[in-house]
């Protein structure tokens, strides 16, 4: 019997298998949470804008018509961060799953858990990779150390106390056995120079545990507008 709280997990899951040209061709992908699911678009001029709060297969379905039909509504603002994020989902659904970096194949992006404080938190990207090590993965569009203290909190405030949720939610999602270990990865933007913040900039922790990539992308970068067309990944 499926936990409870990956219904809407296993629905995303079979949605995406079920209609995978049709998401591919119209760049979408269906994504579940722990109380609902969403569809949502991985074109570079809607990024992660779509529909949520689905509860059904039917309204999946209808949703999915919808947005092809009508369209999807612009952001109208710079989202760099959400750019990057469909460029790497979308290539992963491209791509049997593998992410355009790394080891990693792709699990599922912006789980969010409520912590006992109320506080939500969220994770960008979760991953597998080859050995069967969950992958901590965060964007950020500023080479800020804000992005690796994210997935070291995601770790230790959600992973670590929700060890047998993950350890079922990566089975389903993967059909593979999590080992219980986790990999923390930042991914942010290259350096405009060859300097990089220095190890004394942050903590020991914050430096040494955590995995960087950096990017760069080539599109159209305006004041008001992001498209990235090709996205390079360089491991730092």
């Amino acid at each position: 019997m499926t936990n409870e709280r990956l219904i809407y997990f296993k629905i995303a899951k079979e949605l995406n298998e079920k209609h995978h040209d049709f998401l591919i061709q119209n760049q979408l992908h269906f994504r579940g949470s722990l109380k609902s699911f969403s569809i949502i678009s991985l074109n570079q001029n809607t990024p992660e804008c779509g529909i949520s709060r689905l509860k059904s297969i039917s309204q999946a379905e209808k949703a999915m018509h919808d947005l092809k039909t009508n369209g999807i509504k612009s952001p109208g603002r710079k989202t760099e961060e959400k750019n990057l994020q469909a460029f790497i989902i979308n290539f992963a659904m491209n791509n049997n799953g593998h992410l355009p970096f790394g080891d990693f194949t792709f699990i599922t992006s912006e789980i969010a858990f409520q912590l006992p404080e109320g506080k939500r938190i969220v994770n960008d990207i979760l991953a597998l990779d080859s050995n069967n090590s969950l992958a901590i993965i965060e964007l950020k569009s500023l080479r800020s150390n804000k992005v690796k203290q994210q997935t070291i909190d995601f770790e230790k405030k959600v992973v670590l106390n929700e060890m047998e949720f993950f350890t079922e939610f990566i089975e389903l999602m993967t059909g593979k056995i999590w080992n219980r270990k986790t990999l923390k990865v930042a991914v942010w933007k290259a350096p405009s120079n060859k300097t990089t913040i220095r190890k004394n900039e942050c903590s020991e922790e914050l430096f040494n545990s955590v995995q960087l990539y950096n990017y760069t992308f080539k599109g159209l970068d305006t004041e008001n507008l992001v498209i990235m067309n090709e996205v390079t990944f360089s491991e730092e």
